[in-house]
């Protein structure tokens, strides 16, 4: 053991002892030891004692250093002996309150709060909304081009953050799946999430491929791709959609990743749409929550171009619009990801599919919009919606979609079945840790913990006031909604955003 850790657990120890001094001398201070007799308030201005290597605590009996921190209580002096600034002490009361503070995050109240109310909440719990094979079904998949495989399941072994049931070409063998799985990162291999039940043209999700700098390939990934090109349209042609820019895709070919090389995979085009990562996004964040919190600002238009909020807004919108284009307008297949396939991947599905499906504008449909793109195809919400321990993966991902959706809202008002409310119900739970549904970070974690059985749906509480969640204007209708993209255009998100 080294010496810093060995000093480190000194300091734990004698802190301890300090701590059991002081409820000790709080203890006999009240009136003939009895606890129970004292008043509440003495109790609380107590102060616990910690000490250091080069404390010297004063013996009993010994008159009161007039250099010393004295504590007038109801009962008395208590002498304080404060610590040394030592960076052994900093070290640990920062190891104490990161566990605290991970300990919160990792054990929320939603888990507490079902044991009190789970047998009269067991009916509304919330957990039914989403089903796989039920929303393929009733999007018209072709269960004879289309298979559901239980490839991932029950132990997640083809991709730990993908969810059980998943559906590939009937044609591939479960032996080139595996090896597609190998190629991409995080072994997101393309599968089916969306598909047009009369045109048969589809949208495949995954994660970027294992390139490298030396151009490596995968013949089972180029067959995946080519036996899912049969299951659509005569003649079709597909279109990847790289999120990321092209020096940025570049860039990852020096860590052993990248994208495709279409040479290998006929009949395809690509695509970059020049979306942000993470990093950029959590920093526009930060300057839009500075501006926001401001209360005066001389160029404050300027200021809010500078923060980059609304343009990243704009990129993820003219991104869904060209892929929505592509599948309607152009009957064409498209697959789509970014570096990892969970998060920029999913704003695009869930967006695209928003525009083209009038299903998922409905409150039904949005919930399992939400769950499938979002949350069964893993993006990490516990480490987007900001981990502790992990501030460098925390990035707003998800509320720029909820941004993007209420855009959408505001450029065609009468197209959705519920109101900017349900946006701000949605966007205020994702943080509080009330209930499940945006815990952890993939399906395989939730399972693990059994969030299911041992939480409440998020679903269940927005039906218990749904009634002032919905749109009194709302028209359903079939048309498709391409919305303007120009952050000229856009509308601040009232209850989020509310100084803009």
């Amino acid at each position: 053991m080294s010496s810093t850790s060995h000093s480190g657990e000194t300091v734990a120890v004698q802190s301890r002892q300090a701590i059991a001094h002081s409820q000790s001398a709080r203890f006999m201070q009240t009136e003939g030891g009895n606890s129970g007799d004292a008043d509440y308030e003495d109790e609380q201005d107590v102060i616990p004692i910690f000490t250091t290597d080069n404390d010297e605590t004063e013996a009993e009996g010994s008159p009161v250093n007039t250099d010393s921190n004295e504590v007038e209580t109801g009962s008395g002096l208590v002498q304080l002996t404060l610590p040394q600034p030592s960076a052994e002490l900093i070290q640990l009361l920062y190891i104490r309150l990161s566990d605290i503070v991970a300990n919160v995050a990792d054990y929320p109240p939603a888990q507490l709060y079902i044991r009190f109310f789970k047998d009269e909440m067991h009916e509304l719990i919330g957990w039914n909304v989403y089903n796989f094979p039920r929303e393929m079904e009733r999007q018209g998949v072709s269960e004879e081009l289309w298979k559901l495989q239980a490839v991932n399941g029950p132990s997640y072994d083809l991709c730990e953050t993908y969810p059980q049931l998943l559906y590939f070409p009937a044609s591939v063998p479960l032996s080139d799946l595996q090896e597609s799985a190998k190629f991409r990162s995080k072994g997101r291999l393309p599968c089916l999430v969306w598909v047009n039940g009369k045109k048969k043209n589809f949208m495949l999700r995954c994660a970027q491929p294992l390139t490298g700098a030396a151009g490596k390939h995968s013949r089972e990934d180029e067959l995946l791709i080519q036996e899912s090109m049969k299951c659509g349209p005569p003649d079709g042609n597909l279109t990847i959609f790289d999120a990321r820019s092209f020096s940025a895709a570049t860039g990852n070919k020096i860590m052993g990743k990248g994208t495709e090389d279409i040479t290998n995979y006929p009949n395809t085009r690509l695509t970059y749409l020049d979306i942000p990562n993470i990093h950029a996004v959590r920093e526009s964040f930060e300057s839009l929550k500075t501006l926001c919190l401001s209360s005066t600002s001389d160029k404050w238009f300027s200021a809010l171009e500078n923060t980059q909020w609304l343009n990243y807004i704009s990129l993820i919108l003219k991104g869904a619009t060209m892929i929505a284009r592509c599948l309607k307008l152009q009957q064409g297949n498209v697959l789509i990801h970014c570096s990892d396939g969970w998060d920029r991947t999913s704003q695009l599905t869930s967006l695209s599919q928003l525009l083209m499906d009038p299903y998922f504008r409905t409150v039904e449909g949005f919930k399992v919009l939400i769950e499938k793109e979002w949350l069964s195809f893993g993006h990490k919400f516990q480490q987007r919606l900001g981990h502790p321990l992990l501030p460098h993966e925390r990035s707003p991902i998800f509320l720029q979609f909820l941004d993007c959706v209420h855009q959408i809202m505001w450029q065609y008002p009468n197209a959705f079945e519920f109101n900017d409310s349900l946006l701000l119900r949605v966007a205020e739970h994702i943080n509080t840790a009330w209930f499940g549904t945006f815990l952890c970070n993939c399906d395989r974690e939730r399972h693990n913990l059994s969030l299911y059985a041992t939480t409440l749906s998020l679903w269940a509480h927005i039906d218990t006031d749904l009634h002032s969640m919905l749109n009194s204007d709302f028209t359903e209708t079939k048309k498709d909604h391409i919305p303007n993209n120009k952050h000229q255009t856009f509308e601040a998100m009232g209850g989020i955003f509310p100084d803009l």
